[in-house]
């Protein structure tokens, strides 16, 4: 599973959570109390960071299939490994740092 969650994955969060944290105030116990609005401050946090979303194209090259950046964070990525396409390897990295890896489909076929 990705780092990064999806819009409905992060509402169910949410949803869990709220509910958990209203069973924790209830409940008479300082500690949970506090464990509860600890989890809803994180969440909240994660609101405002921004997404983590690589944008890449798969084309096939000489029959075989070659990852291609196709926005600037996965060009950065691209420069950084010293590569002009992105390796099954890179690719791996770049997911332990916690980013969506996403695929697009808008490579034109043509003629030079």
């Amino acid at each position: 599973m990705s780092a990064v969650t999806t819009t409905e994955e992060f509402k169910a969060d949410v949803t869990d959570i709220v509910a958990s944290a209203v069973r924790g105030i209830v409940s008479s116990s300082p500690d949970v109390q506090a464990d509860a609005y600890a989890e809803i401050a994180g969440k909240v946090a994660e609101l405002d960071s921004p997404a983590r979303v690589v944008t890449v194209e798969i084309r096939d090259q000489y029959g075989r299939q070659v990852t291609h950046p196709a926005d600037d964070t996965a060009r950065l990525f691209a420069k950084l490994a010293g590569t002009t396409t992105l390796t099954p390897a890179a690719l791996a990295v770049i997911r332990e740092l916690g980013y969506d890896i996403r695929e697009t489909c808008e490579h034109k076929t043509g003629g030079r």
